[in-house]
C-alpha cells in the first residue's frame, strides 16, 4: 500500500483525531472499521490499549482483525504487566519488531495461512460496524462543541452570580452599617474581652482543620466489609463492579445468603476467663491463623492490575489458605512462585479431559495442596447484569495454548458462550473416580446443598465438602448456605470436614457457621472489594478485619478457642419454633 506524502499527513491527522475521540469516550465501540477514501482504519480497543491498522479497502476485513488480534495477544503477553507503568512516548518501541514481522505474514492474502484464517468460522467480523471517517470524527467535534458551549455558559453563569452577590453585599452594608458602628463602640469598652476573643479566633481555624483532617482519614479507612464494598463500587467501572457484586436472575439467593445469617442469634456464656483467645485451626492438616480462607473467585485483574498475585501475598501475610480459581488472570505457576501461601486449586472439568488432566498435573507439580472440584455448574448461571453490560472477559490464562477461548458474545456477555462451549455438562458422580485416578491430591467437592448429595460425596471418597451456592451466581431461589449447613453436617457425621461459603460479611457470621458445624468459612466478594479498593493491602485488611471481629465475638460469647464454639452458642429460627411449642 503506497501513500504520497500529502495524503500521508492527512491520514496521520485523521488517526490522531480518532485516538482523541476514543480517549474522550466519544466512540463507544471497542471494535470498528472506519472508511477514509480508498483506505480503511480497523481498530480494537481492549485493556486501555488501542490496536489500529490502515488497509486498502480491498483487503479482507477478517484478515485485518486477525492481524490486530495477533498483535493484541503478543503485546498483552510481553508488555501486559507494564502498561500501567508507561510514563513516556515510545515506551514499547521494541514491540515494532514483532509488528513488522507479523505484517509480512499478512501482506499476501493468497497464502495458505491467510486463506485458512479467512475460512475461520470462530472469528466472525460481520457484526463489527463500519463507519465513514467524517461521520466518526464529526461526532467528536460536535461533542467538543457542546462541551465548549457548556463551559462558556458555566463561566457566564459564574460572572452573573458574582455580580448578584456584590449587589446583595452592598445592600446589606447600607442597611446594617449604622448598627455596626454602634456595636463597634460597645466592643471598644470591653477591650480585654475582645483581645481574648481574638486569640481564640486565631487558634480556632487550626483546631478545626485538625478535626476535619482526622475525620477525612477516618472516612478513608473502612471499618467493615460493607464500607470496602462502597469503596470498590467507587473505584471500579460499573461493568466490573456488577460482575463481582452481582448474582443470578432476581438475585433472591444473593440477598438471602446475607439475610439468613441475621436470623440466627448468639447465646453467650458469661463470667469465663477470656484473657487469651486462640483463633488458629487446621484444614486438611495445614495450620492457619483463623478459620477463614479465600474462596475461588475469577479474574482478579479486573479489580486490580496485580490480580491474583496480590491476593495470594495477602493470604500468605495473614497465614491462611487461598483457593485459586481456574478462571484466574494470572497463571497457576505465577501465583505459586509469588509467595509461600498454602494454595488449593479450583477445577471445572472440560469436555476435553486431556486439558483437565494437564491442569491437575500442573497444580500438583507447582505445590497446590488440594483440588476443589466445582460441582454446581453444568451450565452457566444467567447473570443479567453481565448480559446488560455486554461484558467481554479476558482470555483464560491457565488454558492459553490449550483451548480456544474467543467466542462471539451474540449481543450480550460472552461468559455464557465460553462456559457452555468448553465445560463438560455430562460430568457426574461416576466420573469422580477418573479424577481421583489422575492425582494424589485430596479432592474437596464444592456446591453441596443437600443431605443426599453430602452422602454421595462421602461415597465417592471426597476429602471434604464445601457448602456453597456459587455465591448465588448459578441457580436463583436455591437456599442460603447457612440455612442448610446443619443438614449437611449431620449427613457427614464427622467423617470429613465441612466448610461454608456465601454471605459471610462479619466475624459474627463466622462464629454462627462454626456453631452449626463448619470447620472454617471461605470469603469471596469481601476479598474482591478489598482488592479493588486498596490492592494487596485491602485484601489483607479485609482478612484482618474479619479476624478481629471473630476474636471479639468469641470473647463476648465465652469461647477462648475455636474448639469451644458449639451448637449451644446459637439459636436458629427452627430452635425458636420448637421452644414456642414447649
Amino acid at each position: 500500500m503506497m501513500v504520497d506524502l500529502v495524503d500521508a499527513e492527512m491520514y496521520k491527522q485523521q488517526v490522531k483525531a480518532l485516538f482523541k475521540n476514543l480517549s474522550k469516550g466519544h466512540i463507544e465501540a471497542s471494535r470498528m472499521s472506519v472508511e477514509t477514501g480508498p483506505y480503511v482504519f480497523h481498530y480494537i480497543v481492549e485493556g486501555r490499549v488501542c490496536y489500529l491498522t490502515m488497509c486498502d479497502r480491498s483487503y479482507p476485513k477478517k484478515l485485518a482483525f486477525h492481524y490486530l488480534e495477533d498483535l493484541k495477544s503478543e503485546f498483552e503477553r510481553v508488555n501486559g504487566a507494564h502498561i500501567e507503568t508507561a510514563a513516556r512516548p515510545y515506551a514499547f518501541i521494541k514491540f515494532d519488531t514483532f509488528i513488522q514481522k507479523t505484517k509480512k505474514l499478512y501482506q499476501d492474502t493468497r497464502t495458505q495461512r491467510n486463506i485458512t484464517k479467512l475460512n475461520d468460522e470462530l472469528y466472525e467480523v460481520q457484526q463489527i460496524m463500519t463507519r465513514n471517517v467524517q461521520e466518526v470524527l464529526g461526532v467528536g467535534e460536535k461533542l467538543d462543541q457542546v462541551s465548549q458551549m457548556s463551559s462558556r455558559l458555566t463561566s457566564e453563569s459564574r460572572i452573573y452570580a458574582d455580580k448578584a452577590r456584590d449587589l446583595n453585599r452592598q445592600a446589606l452594608i447600607r442597611k446594617w452599617a449604622p448598627v455596626a458602628i454602634v456595636l463597634g463602640v460597645v466592643f471598644l469598652l470591653f477591650w480585654v474581652k475582645t483581645k481574648l476573643w481574638n486569640l481564640l479566633y486565631h487558634f480556632q481555624p487550626r483546631i478545626l482543620e485538625k478535626l476535619f483532617s482526622c475525620n477525612r482519614i477516618m472516612a478513608a479507612e473502612p471499618v467493615n466489609v460493607d464500607e470496602f464494598r462502597e469503596l470498590a463500587r467507587q473505584a471500579l467501572p460499573k461493568m466490573y463492579y456488577d460482575f463481582f457484586n452481582g448474582g443470578a436472575e432476581d438475585q433472591y439467593t444473593l440477598r438471602e445468603n446475607e439475610e439468613a445469617f441475621r436470623r440466627i442469634t448468639i447465646q453467650p456464656r458469661v463470667l469465663l476467663d477470656m484473657s487469651s483467645i486462640d483463633l488458629s485451626t487446621t484444614v486438611l492438616g495445614y495450620n492457619i491463623s483463623m478459620p477463614v480462607m479465600i474462596a475461588p473467585t475469577s479474574r482478579h485483574k479486573l479489580a486490580n492490575p496485580a490480580g491474583e498475585i496480590a491476593t495470594a501475598k495477602a493470604a500468605s501475610a495473614c497465614n491462611t489458605i487461598m483457593v485459586l480459581s481456574l478462571s484466574s488472570t494470572c497463571t497457576l505457576e505465577e501465583v505459586a512462585a509469588c509467595c509461600d501461601a498454602v494454595r488449593f486449586f479450583q477445577l471445572y472439568v472440560y469436555k476435553r479431559r486431556d486439558i483437565t488432566a494437564k491442569l491437575v498435573q500442573r497444580a500438583e507439580h507447582n505445590g497446590y495442596k488440594a483440588i476443589v472440584l466445582t460441582g454446581d455448574s453444568p451450565r452457566h448461571g444467567r447473570r443479567e447484569a453481565d448480559i446488560k453490560n455486554k461484558i467481554i472477559i479476558p482470555e483464560l490464562k491457565n488454558v492459553e495454548g490449550l483451548l480456544t477461548t474467543k467466542f462471539v458474545n451474540g449481543g450480550g456477555s460472552n461468559l455464557d458462550s465460553l462456559a457452555n462451549s468448553t465445560r463438560d455438562p455430562s460430568f457426574s458422580w461416576e466420573d469422580i473416580g477418573w479424577l481421583k485416578s489422575i492425582t494424589k491430591l485430596p479432592i474437596l467437592i464444592k456446591g453441596i446443598l443437600t443431605h443426599e448429595d453430602a452422602i454421595k460425596a462421602l461415597e465417592v471418597g471426597a476429602a471434604g465438602i464445601i457448602v456453597s451456592n456459587h455465591g448465588a451466581r448459578q441457580l436463583d431461589y436455591c437456599p442460603a448456605t447457612i440455612s442448610v449447613l446443619e443438614e449437611v453436617v449431620h449427613a457427614v457425621g464427622g467423617k470429613v470436614p465441612v466448610f461454608l461459603d456465601g454471605g459471610v460479611r462479619r466475624g459474627t457470621d463466622i462464629f454462627k457457621a462454626m456453631s452449626l458445624g463448619a470447620q472454617a468459612v471461605l470469603v469471596g466478594r469481601p476479598v474482591m472489594y478489598g482488592l479493588a479498593a486498596k490492592g494487596e493491602y485491602g485484601v489483607r485488611r479485609v482478612l484482618e478485619m474479619l479476624k478481629e471481629e471473630l476474636e471479639v465475638t468469641m470473647a463476648l460469647a465465652g469461647c477462648s478457642s475455636v474448639k469451644e464454639i458449639s451448637r449451644s452458642h446459637v439459636r436458629t429460627k427452627h430452635d425458636r419454633q420448637l421452644l414456642s411449642l414447649l
